[in-house]
């Protein structure tokens, strides 16, 4: 070999160290320091105790420290543009819920792009919601109550956890799918929303199955569907709105985590692999499917931002065609 041969090779080599140096940690270092997991949401609903399940484990599989920091305010809009500035190496994430997609289509001035700012790394949990109604509703079954909304447009009312929510945006889905009409009620949070179900001040609520559940099971409170393709676990007696002959209504909260664009695409495999074997372990299925009244499901990268994409698209027309904005 030649003296400039020689010098290629060197040149060669040392590219390809300062191309390792910097495409950031790899799989097999990552993580060698603390990671923090932001949550657009406060303490105390469902996102925050998903959050930390995972998190803990996490760090006892990785032996660092992965902290849940709650950055709440304006439907998690706070945390997630947070997350999407934050530096792509593996050590800021975020758990992001159904709205996520959502929020584009209702908010005109975000900081960030929800389809090009995030690097998806796993879906882990999908909790369809429910129909329910005041137990003094006077349709006793689907049927009836669909008829009872399409002879008296206007009259009714549904609560809502917030402006912007899935329970908010599962009424505008819905009335658009049976050509009805039902007034939206917001309430600061399930927990008054469900109350004033319970109560008879509203009529009915497409409540995330968590905050519906033990006032089902109470009997305080009416189930008549699930917004989704299929029964659930919880309410096996319940019927989805597919099988009622209602298609394309189907909505549910999910659960993910995502990752600032950029993130290396090694760490992203990491923490997707990570993240599926502890969904998994039929305790932690347990703990999920319990806490968040939820069909467990796994969903990596690619499929992830699938989802993303087509949400995006699909709800920009729900809310175009609604008349629906936040700003």
């Amino acid at each position: 070999m030649g003296m400039s041969q020689r010098f290629k090779c060197i040149l060669a080599a040392t590219a390809a160290l300062a191309g390792l140096a910097l495409a950031g940690p790899s799989r097999a270092d990552y993580p060698d320091h603390p990671v923090t997991v932001v949550v657009g949401f406060p303490a105390g609903g469902s996102a925050d105790p998903f959050a930390r399940l995972f998190s803990q484990e996490l760090s006892k599989k990785w032996g660092q420290p992965v902290v849940v920091e709650n950055k709440a305010g304006a439907n998690a809009l706070i945390g997630t543009s947070y997350v999407a500035k934050a530096a792509p190496d593996g050590y800021t994430l975020l758990v992001a819920l159904g709205n996520h997609t959502m929020n584009p289509a209702m908010y005109k001035n975000l900081q960030f792009d929800t389809a090009k700012d995030f690097a998806p790394i796993a879906l882990l949990a999908l909790a369809p919601n429910v129909l329910v109604v005041r137990n003094n509703f006077p349709a006793r079954d689907f049927k009836e109550f669909l008829q009872a909304l399409k002879a008296n447009p206007g009259k009714y009312t549904y609560a809502s956890s917030g402006n912007g929510g899935t329970p908010h945006l599962a009424g505008v889905l819905f009335s658009q799918k049976t050509g009805t009409s039902i007034l939206h009620v917001p309430y600061k949070g399930a927990a008054p929303a469900i109350a004033d179900l319970m109560a008879g001040t509203v009529d009915m609520s497409f409540a995330t199955l968590s905050s519906a559940l033990p006032q089902i099971k109470a009997g305080k409170i009416r189930a008549l569907a699930i917004t989704h393709d299929k029964r659930v676990p919880q309410l096996p007696d319940v019927p989805s709105l597919d099988e009622l002959g209602i298609k394309g209504a189907d909505i549910a909260t999910w659960y993910g985590f995502l990752a600032p664009a950029g993130t290396p695409r090694p760490v992203v495999e990491k923490i997707h692999a990570d993240l599926a074997e502890i969904a998994a372990r039929p305790a932690i299925r347990e703990q999920v499917t319990t806490m968040l009244g939820s069909v467990v499901i796994q969903e990596g990268p690619a499929q992830f931002q699938r989802r993303i994409d087509n949400e995006l698209a699909e709800w920009e027309k729900v809310v175009k065609a609604s008349g629906l904005s936040m700003n």
